[in-house]
């Protein structure tokens, strides 16, 4: 309906100015953009219309309106040159006087620019115009869709070198071919009757069997002795994505191992040990596969059968028994029967087979999930370490990277596989081990692998480290929402504040109607949520300090979190059952299980046997969710000179301004600071929270308050709560508080909370505690005269 109105006007408007003026505008429009106002006038229309509009579209992408611009000068310049014999562009061609004024000055500016570059005069007019037209265009196109046209660029550029190609390559075969032809038309001398050729007379090459000359590529130069070969990451250097205002660090800071070669001789041996061992107990068996690892070799032994015979006496036509010289009946054997040796008779023999191939310990996997024999792991002679980055190359890597952001690196298995896990699936995990067998080392190697692949933006950790010394290194790492605990008694209140921004998440999902931290994020990307991983790596601690907290928090968080972008990494060197509770163990069903010292520690951490006869230095059980049986895994090993270069590749990064990241909401308190009596009051005065009123400075030319004097030793003066004010305040505006409450506005933890309300209860300015610890804020009486209430200035 508008638009019939406009139109409408718009006719109006034309009847009342007149056909003459109508005609004299469409003149001046017509020798202004000669045939060309058929585009530039309804692009001048829409460009109107936005900027009255849609002004935001000119000032976002100014540089396609301008190449627009620039693209309908390049056609008014083509137009220009082209002139009529009748009618009213006969005077001013095609492209009219804007054409032809630019089309004029344009090619003296070519020209010019031709003969300063490639100082050459160009006096040929086409030329220039055509240049210029061209360079025009070419620069329109730049404007509107500059990606688009570097690739077109470069696929001619490829189009060409081809075609030129083809050309000098059919040239040569033609004057080939033309040579061939003039050999062919020599006349060919008579040939010289076969001669005896004389004794030592070495045979002279045929002419027609010379072989020709062919290009033999040059083998490529030996690596030196000792030199690592080159991966394929680095035989190309590409550099690291970058997201956002992060750059990712490249995977050359990560050193790359040497392989080392199988010895095919030795396997052979252990192969034929084995089948002779399992042969002197009267086991039918033998090896039908040999998987190498890193650090173990497994043996598959496919059980053989137990037969069962019979003595048949022979018998001769007549149906007598057959005897021999002495009188004694001639009997043969006849198997009746067979059935499969049974998998407890090789399992029962694990330390004889040991014995046999001189092996410290023996693990049998019985069966082999997928497999049809018994799987006989037998350590390997020498150890090799499995570097973190043979892992992240690995086509099983990206394609785990390309589905999540949470995946991690496990190490090689025993055939040496690469092997993966995603975080985001566990959803949890558990490492328990006894010390010295690589928990700390595979903490590190997953704290690294997050590194290497994951931005702040995307994924923020925690760090609890008790020790002090295992994850400092990290503590320069941007993904930290704040510096590593080590105080034990701090851990309660971390985990309390991670179960409240846990709280705050499903909040929000529930607002927007979504249920995981993906669809969010899919949702509202503005307010963009990032995943967050605690690891702990020693809960043993914890669990002398505070049981029951660390424990009913772990296990919230590991019911709850999943949804919520919350995973946990829990690791201990005491997988006792004080320590690794029923109720953990129901929350973490994904487990890695290092050596340990007997089968009551493996049957905590895996609930099953195996964990006692690992090998220690990175030799792991790990039990995924949907594995029947653990898998053994040699863990990637991250050395600390790669863990410094990584760090040091994020604290280079300046932290980016404009992104907005959800940030930390209840961050734990800082561990308190001693401070001596005679401390000054700024460094004892905490830092005042946001609602608070800004201390006001003394008016100009009024005396600065003189210091008091110093109160008796005898009777010191108890020092006020700095907090208790802004608790006041708080009740003075709210009708209930709670110790959640003032947690959430003062920032401060549970204890103090409870502190503050009972100094409030005292104050007389609320109740006592109901439902839920929430208390009633009581109304103030009014204060005598001359006398401040509780709460107000003195």
């Amino acid at each position: 309906m508008p638009w019939v109105l406009i139109g409408v006007g718009a006719l109006g408007i034309l009847g009342w100015i007149g056909p003459a003026v109508a005609a004299a505008l469409a003149d001046a429009l017509l020798r202004t953009f000669g045939l060309g106002v058929l585009v530039w006038l309804p692009a001048l229309l829409v460009t109107a219309w936005v900027a009255w509009r849609r002004p935001k579209l000119l000032r976002r992408y100014w540089g396609r309106w301008l190449g627009a611009f620039v693209l309908g000068l390049a056609l008014l310049v083509f137009l220009s040159f082209i002139f009529t014999e009748k009618g009213s562009l006969s005077e001013v061609s095609l492209g009219g006087n804007l054409g032809r004024a630019v089309g004029s000055n344009l090619p003296g500016m070519t020209a010019d620019l031709v003969r300063a570059v490639l100082s050459l005069r160009v006096s040929v007019p086409g030329l220039s115009i055509a240049l210029a037209t061209l360079a025009l265009a070419l620069m329109g196109f730049l404007l509107v869709a500059p990606r688009g046209t570097v690739a077109a660029l470069k696929r001619a550029g490829r189009g060409g070198w081809y075609a030129c190609a083809l050309a000098g390559g059919g040239l040569t075969r033609l004057t080939g071919l033309i040579g061939r032809r003039g050999q062919a038309q020599q006349p060919r001398l008579p040939q010289l009757p076969h001669l005896p050729r004389p004794e030592g007379t070495p045979p002279a090459p045929a002419q027609d069997q010379t072989p020709a000359v062919s290009h033999v590529p040059r083998p490529a130069a030996a690596p030196p002795p000792g030199a690592a070969p080159e991966s394929p990451a680095t035989a190309k250097d590409v550099s690291p994505p970058s997201h956002g205002w992060w750059k990712l660090p490249p995977i050359t800071l990560l050193e790359a191992g040497v392989e080392p070669a199988p010895n095919g001789a030795e396997t052979e041996r252990r192969s034929k040990l084995v089948e002779e061992a399992l042969a002197s107990y009267g086991i039918e068996a033998k090896v039908v596969d040999v998987s190498v690892g890193p650090t173990v070799t497994r043996f598959g032994v496919e059980p053989g059968w137990v037969r069962k015979h019979k003595e048949l006496p022979e018998r001769d036509p007549l149906g007598r028994p057959r005897r021999d010289d002495l009188g004694r009946p001639i009997t043969r054997t006849k198997e009746v029967s067979r059935i499969r040796v049974k998998v407890e008779a090789i399992t029962n023999l694990q330390k004889d087979l040991a014995l046999a191939l001189a092996a410290p310990s023996l693990r049998v996997e019985a069966p082999v999930p997928g497999k049809g024999y018994i799987g006989l792991e037998v350590p390997n002679s020498t150890f090799t370490a499995v570097p973190l980055r043979s892992v992240m190359e690995s086509p099983a890597f990206a394609k785990a990277s390309a589905k999540s952001k949470l995946a991690l690196a496990l190490g090689k298995g025993v055939g040496g596989e690469p092997l993966t896990c995603d975080l985001a699936i566990l959803p949890h995990l558990l490492i328990a081990g006894s010390t010295g067998s690589g928990k700390s080392v595979c903490l590190k190697a997953f704290l690294t692998c997050l590194a290497m692949k994951v931005t702040p933006d995307d994924t923020r950790l925690i760090l609890v480290d008790p020790k002090r010394v295992e994850l400092s290194a990290y503590a320069r790492l941007p993904h930290l929402l704040f510096p590593p605990v080590v105080e034990p008694d701090k851990v309660s209140q971390t985990l309390k504040d991670l179960i409240a921004e846990m709280e705050n998440r499903y909040r929000k999902f529930a607002a927007l109607k979504v249920n995981s931290i993906d669809s969010y994020n899919r949702i509202a990307p503005d307010r963009h949520l990032p995943y967050i991983v605690l690891f702990v790596d020693e809960l043993a601690d914890l669990m002398m300090v505070a049981p029951m907290d660390v424990e009913q928090g772990l296990s919230r968080l590991a019911q709850l979190g999943r949804a919520a972008g919350i995973h946990l990494v829990v690791a201990t060197q005491r997988p006792s059952v004080d320590v690794v509770t029923g109720l953990i163990k129901a929350n973490f069903p994904a487990r890695i299980a290092f050596a340990v010292a007997s089968q009551v520690d493996s049957r905590v951490v895996l609930d099953s046997v195996g964990a006692e006869k690992l090998l220690g230095k990175g030799d792991m059980l790990f039990q995924a969710t949907d594995s029947p049986q653990p898998k053994r895994v040699q863990g990637v090993f991250a050395t600390d000179a790669e863990v410094e270069k990584v760090v040091e590749h994020w604290a280079r990064q300046a932290p980016p301004a404009p992104r907005r990241v959800e940030a930390w909401p209840l961050a734990p308190p800082a561990a308190p600071t001693p401070q001596p009596q005679a401390a000054t009051a700024a460094a004892a005065t905490p830092r005042p929270s946001p609602s608070a009123p800004m201390p006001q400075p003394p008016a100009s030319g009024a005396a600065s308050p003189r210091p008091a004097p110093p109160a008796p030793v005898a009777q010191p003066a108890p020092p006020a709560d700095p907090m208790l004010q802004g608790a006041r305040d708080l009740a003075s505006q709210m009708g209930r508080l709670s110790p959640s409450l003032l947690q959430r506005r003062l920032n401060i933890g549970r204890s103090k909370a409870q502190e503050l309300l009972e100094a409030l209860e005292a104050e007389g300015l609320v109740g006592p505690p109901e439902a839920g610890d929430s208390r009633v804020v009581l109304p103030r009486l009014p204060a005598p005269t001359g006398q401040p209430g509780p709460g107000e200035a003195t």
